[in-house]
């Protein structure tokens, strides 16, 4: 067709490799420069993973309960890589205590932020090397263009970026799940077996990462059964060749579930049991409170009635470049017999099938966060690409004097844009929100925000504060803080109860940082009712924000009236 981008016959693993450094390079600046709030414990479980793995205590591996095993593998590589020596250390045991694992990192000459970065470097590697296999197949199902800038725009997005580099699941169960999306699309296409077989695979990468990636069981079934109905109904034995292979798919995920997990090897059983229970015991009780759209919710449960939960958390943290791709995929859509469009619409109908019934799944959890969903994310990047490409295909196809060049460049350009989002937010890719949602302040009255940016900016304040040493300081997130602050703080309770009980405790205290999601689920307790109208001493502000407020309680004394 006169006019389509004639993109050059460079093999595919080329632009795999390509695109692999440029995931890699942007987000391993900085790795230790914030925490996010749960880090600290994953930083710990993985040590204790590499422990217990010397130790050959196989069965005692079930540490989180997400599973996070994938997350252990990354930590324990970070402890390998730099402090091997961890678990032959006289004070390493598993439980350890909060006091010995200081210790040993401690003398060992590191701090555990530096333990925490190179962790961090481990997941984004890992996450490169699924990613990496995930373009391979989405270069074969969806073709060379639409795969490109769909991947480009997942690399800079700018939610998936910030979930991307931390010690945390999400963003590797997202990744397992596109792999094992588009493999099995290949397959579909193509027949091949081993294209199954990865899907297997990186299904069960994901059920290590997340139990909840057992939605993948669904969304694969969902996809092949859309395939058959489109082109085999009614063919009864190509329903049987479907559902034989999903066997042998789901025979691979566990081969791979049991591999890489140790506590498989010894106590399968009631270790699977175990884990089930408490994932949607977890998913089903809720007892913080939780700040979302202008109110706060005592018990933090977001049932049925929230079900547009995920749909407003989407709209909060995606880019208007992926809402216009995802605007440009409805209008352009095609369904074209025989065509490459009507091809690319399979693809895309596909993944659209898994959006929703990964969506459809999460909905029904009473306990929902944003990252919960990066998974959505990514595949409403991929989706825009194609959306995008229509467009360009469209242009080139209706006016064959323009370049294909030209078109190369203006998506380029699309991509640029989307990298000056993440970019502009460096280094707390976390602060990022929307800018269609309005100003800063307005979206901080609507939701909550804040998972841990900051505190290190406060924690460095105070280092640098004459006569520190021996202050009592309380703190939100006390073991995110502690990673950056030369001494030890007393972490702040939720329950607002119990913060009125401590109150009179606190005031004898030195300093207290209050942090933003503090204010926001915490309006009502005593300590904030009395901070509310003074001045703190140190504020950090981030991308709008008042993230931080380091209060001296001292001073605060001394004002008249107090």
């Amino acid at each position: 067709m006169k006019g389509k981008l004639n993109f050059p016959e460079w093999k595919n693993w080329l632009i795999v490799l390509i695109f692999m450094g440029v995931f890699i390079f942007p987000r391993v600046f900085s790795l230790g420069t914030y925490a996010t709030a749960d880090e600290p414990a994953y930083l710990r479980s993985s040590g204790s993973f590499y422990y217990l793995l010397k130790e050959g205590r196989f069965a005692e591996t079930d540490l989180i309960i997400h599973p996070g095993v994938i997350n252990l593998w990354a930590g324990a590589l970070g402890y390998y890589t730099t402090l091997p020596e961890y678990a032959e250390h006289p004070l390493a045991q598993y439980p350890i205590s909060d006091l010995h694992f200081r210790q040993i990192i401690e003398r060992s000459g590191h701090v555990q932020m530096e333990l925490l970065a190179i962790s961090r470097a481990m997941t984004v590697l890992i996450q490169a090397l699924i990613l990496g296999a995930a373009l391979f197949y989405g270069l074969r199902v969806l073709g060379r263009w639409p795969a490109v800038i769909g991947f480009s725009l997942i690399c800079f997005d700018p939610f998936y970026f910030a979930n991307s580099r931390i010690l945390q699941p999400d963003g590797i169960l997202a990744a397992s799940i596109l792999l094992s999306v588009l493999a099995y699309l290949d397959y579909l296409k193509t027949g091949k077996r081993s294209s199954l077989l990865v899907s297997g695979a990186a299904a069960g990468l994901g059920w290590l990462s997340k139990l909840v990636g057992i939605v993948l069981g669904p969304m694969i079934l969902g996809v092949g059964g859309y395939a058959w109905w489109r082109n085999h109904r009614g063919d009864r034995r190509k329903a049987f060749v479907l559902f034989r292979d999903l066997a042998l798919w789901l025979v691979i995920a566990l081969i791979v579930f049991a591999a890489l997990w140790p506590v498989m090897w010894v106590e399968p059983i009631t270790t699977l049991v175990a884990n089930f229970k408490q994932t949607f015991l977890l998913s089903s009780e809720v007892n913080s409170p939780m700040f979302f759209n202008g109110r706060l919710n005592q018990e933090g449960e977001f049932g049925l009635g929230y079900f547009y939960y995920y749909l407003v958390a989407i709209y909060n943290y995606t880019t208007p470049l992926i809402l216009f791709g995802l605007g440009l995929l409805g209008v352009f859509w095609r369904g074209r017999k025989a065509s490459e469009q009507e091809k690319l619409s399979f693809a895309a109908v596909g993944l659209s099938i898994v959006l929703l019934i990964f969506l459809t799944v999460m909905t029904f959890s009473s306990k929902k966060a944003e990252r919960y969903v990066v998974t959505a994310f990514i595949l409403l990047d991929l989706l825009a690409g194609v959306g995008y490409w229509f467009l360009v295909n469209k242009v080139l196809t209706a006016y064959p004097r323009v370049r294909s060049w030209a078109a190369a460049g203006g998506m380029v350009v699309i991509i640029g844009l989307q990298a000056l989002l993440v970019l502009n937010t460096a280094p707390y890719y976390h602060s990022y929100f929307n800018p269609m949602r309005g100003s800063s302040e307005r979206f901080s009255q609507q939701f909550q925000v804040g998972w841990g940016e900051g505190l290190d900016e406060a924690a460095r304040y105070l280092n640098e504060q004459e006569g520190i040493k021996g202050k009592t300081v309380f703190t939100w997130y006390s073991a995110t803080f502690d990673l950056f602050y030369n001494q030890r703080s007393i972490e702040f309770h939720i329950p607002p109860t119990l913060l009125d009980v401590q109150f009179e405790e606190i005031m004898t205290g030195d300093y207290a940082i209050v942090y933003i999601s503090q204010w926001q689920r915490q309006p009502e307790t005593k300590l904030i009712q009395f901070l509310i109208d003074k001045e703190p001493e140190y504020t950090v502000n981030i991308n709008g924000f008042e993230y931080v407020k380091v209060y001296n309680l001292n001073t605060l004394r001394a004002e008249p009236g107090d």
